[in-house]
């Protein structure tokens, strides 16, 4: 079975500067706004990182105050975007997934709602049911992942961060953005979690 995480970045189609970046690009569900992390092109990043930090610029907040990108990580089985970020869900939640593809832990939060997971011998199983909120878009009721595919998608998902990280590396030297690590500060920096890596 094959089994991909693929990092997702969400984009507010408010600035339209922005929206004409994403002209060749297309969300990966029609019903959100969500961008593979890799497709956006350095244009995108660029506008993406200065909206995104412009608090922080005009003195509103302080870096440690600065939370990352809004999005995450879909979970595609078989060709089929089976489970997607919600509410909050960002990409420093890469360590909510190397807790449950690398070490067996049921640690998670993706956003809200979130699924309650647990673990057969060979399946990470996914509990979407919530008597609170709905899972937008629709998450099947339970979704088995295969242990080994997902630790490989974990991995390759990993990669992939990496490449977009040292893009908006690139990105803040070229613009001269005085933030520090941008990549540390818009993907990776997770609050809840501040010792791990991914």
């Amino acid at each position: 079975m094959e089994v991909e995480l693929i990092p997702v970045i969400e984009v507010n189609t408010r600035y339209q500067d922005l929206v004409e970046s994403l002209a060749s690009v297309v969300p990966l569900s029609p019903k959100t706004f969500l961008y593979r992390a890799s497709d956006l092109s350095t244009e995108s990043l660029k506008i993406l990182s200065k909206i995104h930090i412009q608090g922080y610029l005009d003195g509103e907040w302080t870096l440690d105050e600065q939370c990352t990108f809004f999005g995450g990580y879909i979970l595609r089985i078989a060709g089929h975007d089976t489970l997607f970020p919600q509410c909050c869900g960002e990409p420093s939640d890469i360590i909510y997934w190397k807790n449950i593809a690398k070490y067996g832990r049921a640690v998670y939060y993706h956003g809200h709602p979130y699924p309650e997971i647990y673990f057969t011998d060979d399946y990470v199983v996914f509990n979407c049911r919530d008597e609170y909120e709905e899972f937008r878009p629709a998450a099947p009721i339970e979704v088995s992942v295969p242990k080994i595919p997902l630790s490989a998608a974990y991995d390759t998902a990993v990669q992939e961060l990496a490449l977009v990280a040292h893009r908006l590396r690139s990105i803040a030297d070229e613009v001269c953005l005085p933030v520090g690590d941008i990549a540390n500060l818009l993907l990776y920096r997770n609050t809840e979690l501040p010792t791990f890596a991914p």
